[in-house]
């Protein structure tokens, strides 16, 4: 089982949220399969919460960020403290999963509709997709229209924008944490041009991803 944790973990970090669910479910069927104990299960998702907690926490700068983080982290502590079984607390598990792959920024954070944040999500979720209007509206029962509206509103984005904003977000996460090549974060994040992944990092940052990296490998050491 110690495999698919660390899986998990590092999944939940490069905030690759089907990756996450994919280990998640086979850590379920290990626990079920060993046939461990509610207590067990409970201090298990004691253990993971304080885990992805730390490891947005220790990235984020601004106090309100901070508190944020942490007032989430209490509330699963007190969902799990609460559970009665291990129905309710695979539900939480699940929770936990969804809210800890999601990158943490204020355009998630700050939206105040909540059918606005599940689509916001979900694109950042399936940002490494082709995604279209047509794809949420189909998704979400909303018209077209009015969901370029719902997005702009509350964002200031159009849905291109937005999916470049996330993906960048991702491949940011993926410099910062992992060993991968360039090539490698380009087709993860969602792009089959590296090239063009390329231009598009260093429209956003003024860097290229690779000087990006070697900027934050040198600061961080």
């Amino acid at each position: 089982m110690e495999l698919y944790e660390d899986r998990l973990i590092r999944a939940v970090c490069y905030k690759d949220y089907h990756d996450a669910k994919i280990q998640t479910e086979k850590i379920l069927d290990m626990i079920k399969m060993r046939q461990k104990g509610f207590d067990y299960f409970k201090n298990y998702l004691f253990e993971f919460n304080g885990i992805f907690y730390w490891n947005i926490h220790k990235d984020l700068k601004d106090d309100k960020a901070r508190k944020e983080n942490l007032n989430t982290r209490n509330y699963y502590t007190s969902e799990i403290a609460k559970s009665e079984n291990i129905h309710d607390l695979e539900k939480i598990f699940h929770q936990m999963i969804k809210y800890y792959s999601t990158t943490y920024d204020r355009i998630i954070k700050d939206c105040l509709d909540p059918v606005v944040r599940e689509i916001l999500i979900y694109i950042h979720h399936n940002s490494d997709k082709k995604i279209s209007l047509m794809v949420l509206s189909d998704k979400f029962n909303i018209s077209k229209s009015y969901l370029s509206v719902l997005l702009s509103n509350n964002t200031k984005m159009s849905l291109p924008e937005l999916i470049r904003y996330f993906r960048m977000k991702k491949a940011i996460t993926f410099l910062k944490n992992s060993s991968y090549s360039i090539e490698d974060i380009a087709k993860k994040v969602g792009y089959t041009s590296c090239s063009y992944f390329c231009s598009q990092f260093k429209d956003v940052y003024q860097l290229t991803p690779m000087n990006y990296r070697h900027i934050y490998d040198h600061q961080r050491y």
